[in-house]
């Protein structure tokens, strides 16, 4: 069996992922206090709904990919990290820079959603067929 990467497929999971957290991205800074408040429950928020929507995202990917899964979700956050960089820096000058501190906790949680995702599908797939082998 040839382990190979899909990168159509891939490419596809890392836009899923990119609109996923442009969105909540959005979301919560549309939501933030300004001023003097507390944004600890937006942010708390947000980092909950970008951890559950990516484990779905990539729980999909590894129920359905057979071989490489975990190669696959790897490349696919991979390619979503050079994509929202790139953005980034071009959005700096209108948006500032953003807090190392805030990017590494979404780089954590990412990874964290990844780990978690990929072994929930492998564990799907793999009960899904033991179910059809009967």
């Amino acid at each position: 069996m040839e382990n190979v990467l899909d990168w159509l497929k891939i490419a596809k999971y890392a836009a899923a992922l990119f609109a996923v957290q442009f969105i909540i991205g959005l979301f919560v800074g549309l939501f933030a206090p300004v001023g003097g408040e507390s944004g600890v429950a937006p942010l708390f928020l947000g980092t909950a709904a970008s951890f559950a929507f990516c484990v779905a995202i990539f729980t999909h990917l590894a129920v359905y990919q057979q071989v490489n899964a975990s190669g696959h979700a790897w490349a696919a956050l991979l390619v979503q990290i050079a994509a929202a960089s790139a953005l980034a820096q071009i959005l700096t000058g209108w948006l500032g820079k953003a807090s190392p501190v805030l990017l590494a906790l979404e780089w954590l949680v990412l990874v964290c959603a990844l780990i978690a995702g990929t072994a929930l599908g492998s564990t799907l797939r793999y009960k899904g067929s033991q179910a059809a082998d009967g």
